[in-house]
Order: C-alpha cells, then structure tokens, then sequence
C-alpha cells in the first residue's frame, strides 16, 4: 500500500526492529507516488535524532540507524 497510514505504520515497524547500525529502505521514493515522498520526509524530521545517514538510489530512500 502506498497510503500514508500504510506507509508510516511500515516504517515504524521496521524501525521499531533495527538495530544501531542496520538500514531501512523504502521504495517510490521521489517518484510519482508525492504522499509516499511526502510521509517518508515527515518521519525522517520525526526520528532525526536517530538517524545517521540518508541516501537514495533511484526510487529508493536508505535510512541508516544511529550506530
């Protein structure tokens, strides 16, 4: 689902699940999908203290956990 309740919900999930170090990544990243961009923006302002490092690759955003 790209919703931005389905999309929020799975990322809280698989955050909640990785470990200092580890990354999380998301897909229609930047693409056409804007709610998906626009929630996967609104939670990387809500964890930024937990994060470490951000890129993309294609439609793929990479969202490194703090080590």
């Amino acid at each position: 689902h790209h919703a931005a309740d389905y999309v929020r919900k799975d990322f809280i999930t698989a955050w909640s699940r990785t470990l200092p170090g580890g990354v999380v990544a998301l897909h229609d990243y930047g693409h056409d999908l804007p709610s998906v961009t626009h929630t996967v923006n609104a939670l990387i302002g809500e964890h930024a203290d937990e994060i470490a490092r951000i890129w993309t690759e294609n439609i793929i955003v990479f969202v490194q956990r703090e080590g």
